[in-house]
């Protein structure tokens, strides 16, 4: 039987209780006004050009073959459906499509609060400490989402993270013979435009099935990410070279400065080694039946050996935050999430390189901690994924 979703704010003061109820009102203008005011006041945003020079070259406008673009421009690290779905904003004028591109990435963050306050709640309602916690969290989150939306204008990560809330959620509450290979090329497009993403691929290992089916799942996703870029290669065979070949430089302030790397373009170890420990932390979480840690191991562990420390990463790792902190049964409230964009935020910038680099690897060692720990602080879900594939229904 269906159960209505809705807030019960009646043990709520009347101010607040009318916050709640509109909390994603709220949320969709911590999302937005921050990023339109920085590029009202700046003028600019940070690597929407990427997307506007990819854009022209795709519709035959550049100077080069569509198919040649990343071999030809191997800088442009985003991945192709990142970019189709960029393209009608990004071929607007470059006077419009700025602000459309800010306010748009800037509405994901009430859409991914939506799905996580409907993925983790199993009980069919919301009750006002949920609400409180996904609004909370949310507006948390706000203090790095203009930085993802407008400083540094990057869809592709709101994507990714909007694409593994709504998996997540799917997860717990549908079933479906089909639906696992839909949130399979799902989650293998979203990779394939931001290749971090492919660690959030276990979590279509999630539904009920055979060891061996669940893992075809994955397998799936991850083929869905070579579809996409076969196209490139095929017409260009030096596209992976020279993607390959286009290497940044290690910050000084980036967690690979403290094993001596800084100063120098990054070897060719760390990428593997990142997306290795992404799969394999998710995949734990997923065979523990913590599935809901996932997006933040995997956002965790990029940040964690990534070669940079631009601030927009950090808006993920904030989101993956809140959906832990809105599992949680005990001790509920945007906990997590307040303490990380607080060291994060706060005190990277009142610390040296070599402190910021350190904290940096702080939201790992939480990620490791919260997998080890025991189960019971999650809404108990065992049954169902106990059930065999043959007891799944129809979408």
């Amino acid at each position: 039987m269906h159960v209505e979703r809705q807030v019960t704010p009646e043990r709520l003061p009347p101010w607040l209780s009318a916050l709640v109820q509109a909390r994603f009102v709220v949320l969709l203008l911590v999302g937005t006004l921050p990023g339109l005011w920085h590029l009202h006041t700046v003028g600019a945003v940070g690597d929407w050009n990427f997307f506007r020079d990819a854009a022209q070259v795709l519709v035959g406008r550049g100077g080069t073959s569509a198919l040649h673009l990343y071999e030809a421009s191997p800088q442009t690290q985003i991945g192709p459906p990142a970019l189709l779905l960029a393209l009608p904003v990004a071929l607007l004028p470059a006077t419009v499509s700025p602000w459309v591109a800010v306010a748009l990435i800037g509405a994901f963050l009430p859409v991914c609060c939506y799905l996580i306050e409907r993925a983790g709640d199993a009980r069919g309602a919301v009750d006002d400490r949920t609400a409180l916690t996904v609004l909370g969290g949310g507006v948390f989150v706000g203090t790095y989402w203009w930085r993802l939306a407008a400083d540094f204008t990057h869809p592709e990560d709101a994507v990714a993270v909007t694409a593994a809330c709504l998996v997540l959620g799917w997860s717990r509450s549908r079933r479906g013979t089909w639906l696992p290979w839909i949130a399979a090329a799902l989650l293998g497009t979203a990779a394939a435009g931001k290749p971090w993403a492919v660690g959030l691929l276990p979590l279509v290992a999630s539904w009920p099935g055979t060891p061996l089916l669940r893992a075809g799942r994955v397998v799936a996703g991850g083929l869905v990410v070579v579809a996409w870029w076969l196209p490139f290669v095929l017409a260009a065979p030096g596209t992976v070279h020279a993607l390959g070949a286009f290497r940044v430089g290690v910050w000084y302030a980036s967690p690979l400065a403290l094993i001596g790397l800084a100063g120098a373009p990054y070897p060719e170890w760390v990428r593997p080694v990142q997306f290795l420990l992404c799969l394999s932390l998710a995949a734990l979480a997923v065979a523990r039946g913590r599935g809901h840690l996932a997006p933040f191991v995997v956002v965790a562990a990029r940040v964690a050996l990534d070669p940079q420390a631009w601030d927009y990463y950090f808006a993920t790792v904030a989101l993956g935050c809140l959906v832990v902190d809105a599992f949680r049964t005990r001790l509920r409230g945007p906990w997590l999430t307040a303490v990380t964009v607080v060291v994060l935020l706060d005190a990277r910038w009142m610390a040296d390189n070599r402190v910021s680099a350190a904290l940096q690897v702080v939201p790992l060692a939480l990620a490791c901690v919260l997998l080890v720990a025991g189960p019971g602080a999650v809404r108990p879900l065992r049954r169902r994924f106990r059930r065999t594939s043959s007891l799944e229904g129809t979408v």
